[in-house]
């Protein structure tokens, strides 16, 4: 990107001063056909510090060219400009005809006037990032943000896995685009990150050795839940729901997490829940009180099988995958296990010693019922067909004699 160029509409009441020569006289006429000029002079006012917050937001360095629409035919665009139009829908209609392969940024002055179908984004900035080693919180501008080594970046990440300008996020008609633009990758959610992948509320961005929760009110809509968890230890949070709706999903104390939980007993960022391939895993973030699984505590990851209950703290869950998003991501070695079972029809013996060392259990004794042979079958067959041709024979003889 080597400049903005910022296409520009006249308001309504610059069309009426035009027209008429004096604002005076352009509240005149209206005044005379029943009509006040206060809307037009509101949506000029709204107008003009749209402008303002989207100038403002441009970075310093960089050159600006302001282009009015009527302009537009004779106005020579650039490849590696960014075009911002700020206006009506129709002011976007109007400039595809004469921009390329730029990207255009739409911004909606004024919400309460303009529909916005084609111009999504209001002017200021609605999107941010926050990181999730030391809480930063970050605006994303209109012109966006650049990651990456070099202290020219908009966020700096002093790592040597890191490209001097690694990736870029900005606003487009769609969303928020992430462009990856290093050597190394970035990781979107724990996976790696097409270029440009579209975000949506609540992404986790890996850069490096840090990472961003990626936040903004024009963003998609977040995520069916992929997973909740039930606190089920006494207390005041007993009963609550808290749903997972990211593969990735932070949880601790402090609000800079996915799922909060305010327990003195929790770490501010405490553990981390991840849906990998084979399912999901907790991770611990070396919390001061540990992250318990099935009673035991953890070291490291873990993975979560089942519906198991998992203890963060002094705070108890349970983790439960909905039908959903658990076809979506089977466990294939569950699946082989559950068959086994079935195969098998075993019974385990009553009697077996539950815990012969902590966290293990003995192997149980398995017994199988023994099937009916086939001859037995047979031999009992042949018996009763005996019996029935001897009463046969018995009645016959009786028949006979009388």
């Amino acid at each position: 990107m080597d400049r903005v160029v910022l296409v520009t509409k006249p308001s309504r009441l610059e069309e009426l001063v035009r027209l008429h020569l004096t604002e005076g006289a352009a509240r005149f006429v209206l005044e005379s056909q029943g009509e006040s000029i206060a809307p037009y002079e509101r949506e000029d006012a709204a107008y003009r510090a749209a402008l303002a917050e989207v100038r403002r937001q441009i970075p310093a360095d960089l050159p600006v060219a302001t282009v009015p629409r009527q302009d537009l035919p004779q106005f020579l665009f650039r490849e590696k400009d960014l075009v911002i139009a700020c206006g009506p829908d129709g002011l976007f209609a109007n400039l595809a005809k004469y921009v390329g392969g730029q990207p255009v940024l739409t911004i909606n002055p004024d919400p309460q006037t303009v529909a916005g179908v084609l111009m999504l984004f209001p002017p200021e900035a609605t999107g941010r990032l926050i990181s999730l080693v030391d809480g930063r919180e970050y605006l994303i501008p209109a012109t966006g943000v650049v990651f990456g080594r070099d202290p020219s970046c908009d966020i700096v990440v002093g790592s040597t896995e890191v490209s001097r300008r690694h990736a870029s996020l900005s606003p487009s008609p769609e969303g928020y685009l992430l462009r990856d633009t290093s050597t190394n990758g970035v990781l979107v959610n724990g996976e790696p990150a097409s270029s440009p992948s579209l975000l949506g509320k609540g992404d986790v961005l890996t850069i490096g050795d840090e990472q961003f929760r990626f936040h903004a009110d024009s963003a998609p809509p977040p995520r069916e839940p992929l997973a909740t968890l039930e606190v089920v230890s006494s207390g005041l949070l007993k009963g609550r729901m808290m749903e997972v709706r990211s593969p990735l999903a932070h949880v601790g104390r402090g609000a800079h997490n996915d799922i909060i939980v305010a327990d003195e007993s929790v770490s501010d960022s405490h553990a981390k829940l991840q849906r990998r391939e084979d399912g999901w895993y907790v991770v611990d973030m070396g919390s001061t009180n540990g992250t318990y699984v099935g009673g035991r505590r953890i070291e490291g990851e873990a993975p979560l099988v089942g519906a198991p209950d998992v203890r963060f703290g002094g705070v108890k869950f349970i983790f439960r995958v909905p039908d959903a998003a658990a076809a979506g991501s089977a466990s294939p070695t569950r699946a082989i296990a559950a068959l086994k079972v079935e195969a098998r029809k075993a019974t385990v013996d009553a009697t077996t010693p539950v815990v012969s060392q902590p966290g293990l259990r003995e192997a149980p004794k398995v017994t199988h019922a023994a099937p009916v042979k086939s001859s037995s079958r047979w031999t009992l067959m042949i018996v009763w067909l005996a019996v029935l041709i001897l009463v046969a024979a018995g009645v016959f003889i009786l028949m006979k004699g009388h």
